[in-house]
């Protein structure tokens, strides 16, 4: 069940100092300590699915941005874990179901300019005795 303790160790993890500083130098990247995923190397048709994908998601995920953005102003320091944490979890999980479901419909209509690879030829069949000598 290492599942269900996962969310109960970092909720214990963050309570043991500080919350992590919420602000920024101006340029720099946002970030709460978490590594960022590395880049994925893609095929020129990959990256142009990618891209069409981004440009129906990132309107979602704007608009989600700024309603946790105001969830989180809306709770005081003493509101942040418990309840919320595990609001904005959903909400979040929410978000990657609509990457799920927005790839899937891309697929579906053909969102790909390439081709299908071709199959595999079909391997020979046997011959029609299994090994023993001919008849005559």
């Amino acid at each position: 069940m290492a599942g269900k303790d996962a969310p109960v160790l970092f909720v214990q993890q963050l309570r043991r100092g500080p919350l992590p500083s919420l602000t920024r130098s101006v340029g720099q990247p946002f970030s709460l300590g978490v590594p960022r995923m590395s880049a994925i190397p893609l095929t020129p048709e990959q990256e142009a699915e990618a891209q069409r994908l981004y440009q129906h998601l990132h309107q979602v995920f704007d608009r989600e941005a700024l309603q946790l953005a105001r969830l989180m102003a809306s709770k005081p320091d003493a509101q942040l874990l418990g309840a919320t944490e595990f609001a904005i979890r959903d909400r979040v999980l929410r978000l990657g179901a609509e990457v799920l479901q927005a790839a899937l419909d891309e697929r579906k209509k053909g969102g790909t300019d390439s081709p299908a690879p071709a199959a595999r030829p079909a391997p020979r069949r046997p011959a029609a005795s299994a090994g023993g000598a001919a008849a005559s």
